[in-house]
């Protein structure tokens, strides 16, 4: 080999290093079916239009109505309680179809934003985003209506006319918003192409402002179906989704793009909640869940959570008692014990966040099932429901059921690496839905976190260990796991 050769070997590698490396596309997440969080009991939030979860108040979720009601918002709990109520002043509302939290003029401080962009024949000359620094929520304003001043009016239109739109977001990362259009026949869009417009940062207040079109969403299907009706984007600004009645699409953002940029990639298909007529979207904080909630008054409150690996636990023993024969399920007791030995994975999640949720499930004749909300945060007694535990788990605890009829949880993993779950739930405060599971037949358990891992066991019911007239089962099988499909 000459030296002219070798040389120039050198230079081709070295000119491979310097290469930026290849990007790899980001697979799409999994993610569990949706789970009852709540129900809209106040009649006040009869046509809930936009929704977002805060940073500020934990626990609390920012919703307001579309058409027809004042400008104003509410802070809500995730079961539906409406905290209070806040008159916008300064601001009106012709069509509010969305909202969106974010950075503004203030580093460091969260605003709300108000996106009064309806318009559904296409017909106005210019449409208003009204931001107003987000409020506290706390003991103080429990019940009551309050006024929430600073309100301010951006002004802008579209380049080369109007269009009828209901999503509106905001880049925590930039300041910038983004206004997505409706493609819906009324507006005169048939094509099912939404288009996305730029209002940049830092934002002009008095000024009307001309949209810049920085990207297009195709969606496929007829018009109910392909017309956006709401969209968030996560607290760390690297998760974008958009949703129509019926779907809804995720964006990967890397690291150094701006929103359109990642609005050009292709996008991941990912649940909706039935609802009769979905126009809310709302990322948790972390960013690994997100909910919605139909229009029209009582309606469920709705979350979805991203699945993460499974972790199946070993059957160790499973009793359904029923000492009444079914008549009474407040008598009726569920135990549920599990264990997995010398596992590789540590627990995944923590509850004392975002809380968690339980399953229990029973196949066969005697076919049921009921999941179980396991709230974080406090019982009205002042003790945390969750609290965590020294050897890398966690303890659930709610002896008064004030949240169901679950009592206690216990998931944790010892030093040796054996994971140990305990489930103890009984007919208290609430009918207990999960009844004796026939001869022959299985089952399953399982324990998910939000942002974390499933922890799930299944259940082959052999004979009946007693059947006095107690209905007594009894299933000790230590071959049994894996997680339902």
């Amino acid at each position: 080999m000459t030296m002219r050769l070798r040389l120039g070997m050198v230079w081709f590698v070295l000119v491979l290093l310097l290469l930026p490396a290849p990007v790899l596309a980001q697979a799409c997440p999994s993610f569990f079916g949706p789970v009852q969080t709540g129900i809209l009991g106040d009649l006040d939030v009869n046509e809930a239009s936009g929704l977002v979860a805060s940073v500020q108040n934990p626990g609390v979720f920012w919703v307001h109505n579309d058409s027809g009601d004042s400008a104003r918002a509410f802070a809500m709990r995730a079961d539906g309680t409406v905290l209070a109520t806040y008159d916008v002043t300064g601001a009106s509302a012709i069509d509010w179809e969305d909202m969106a939290r974010g950075p503004g003029p203030v580093p460091g401080a969260e605003y709300l934003y108000f996106a009064d962009i309806g318009d559904n024949p296409a017909a106005r000359s210019f449409i208003t985003v009204y931001r107003v620094p987000e409020p506290w929520v706390d003991q103080a304003v429990i019940g009551a209506d309050i006024d929430l001043p600073g309100a301010v009016a951006l002004e802008m239109e579209y380049p080369g006319g109007a269009y009828d739109a209901e999503t509106l977001l905001s880049d925590p990362l930039t300041g910038d918003l983004f206004i997505v259009t409706k493609c819906f026949t009324s507006s005169g869009c048939a094509d099912g192409v939404s288009r996305v417009f730029r209002y940049p940062f830092p934002h002009q207040d008095g000024a009307r402002v001309t949209l810049t079109e920085v990207a297009s969403i195709p969606f496929a299907g007829p018009a109910f179906v392909h017309s956006a009706t709401a969209g968030d984007v996560t607290s760390a600004g690297d998760r974008i989704a958009v949703r129509t009645y019926t779907q809804a699409l995720l964006w990967h953002r890397a690291v150094g793009d701006t929103i359109a940029q990642a609005l050009a990639g292709t996008p991941c298909a990912i649940p909706v909640a039935p609802e009769v007529q979905g126009e809310t979207l709302a990322f948790s904080v972390d960013g690994v869940s997100y909910s919605s909630v139909s229009e029209f008054p009582s309606q469920p409150i709705r979350r979805i959570d991203e699945a993460f690996a499974d972790q199946a636990l070993l059957g160790k023993r499973l009793l359904v008692k029923d000492p009444s024969a079914g008549a009474d399920a407040t008598k009726r007791k569920v135990v549920v014990a599990a264990k997995e030995t010398g596992s590789p994975d540590g627990i995944v999640g923590s509850p004392l966040v975002a809380g968690a949720v339980l399953e229990l499930i029973a196949n066969g004749a005697n076919s049921s099932s009921q999941t179980f909300l396991l709230p974080a945060g406090n019982s009205s007694s002042g003790r945390p429901f969750w609290r965590a535990l020294g050897s890398a788990g966690f303890r659930y605890v709610d002896a008064h059921g004030e949240n169901g009829a679950v009592k206690r949880v216990l998931i944790r993993k010892s030093p040796s690496g054996t994971f140990v779950m305990k489930v103890v739930v009984v007919g208290k405060n609430g009918a207990l839905d999960v009844v004796p599971p026939s001869p022959g037949a299985n089952g399953y358990a399982t324990l998910r976190f939000p942002g974390g891992d499933r922890y799930c066991v299944a259940y082959d019911a052999g004979a009946p260990a007693k059947n006095n007239g107690a209905k007594l089962w009894g299933v000790r099988n230590s071959t049994m796991q894996g997680c339902p499909p």
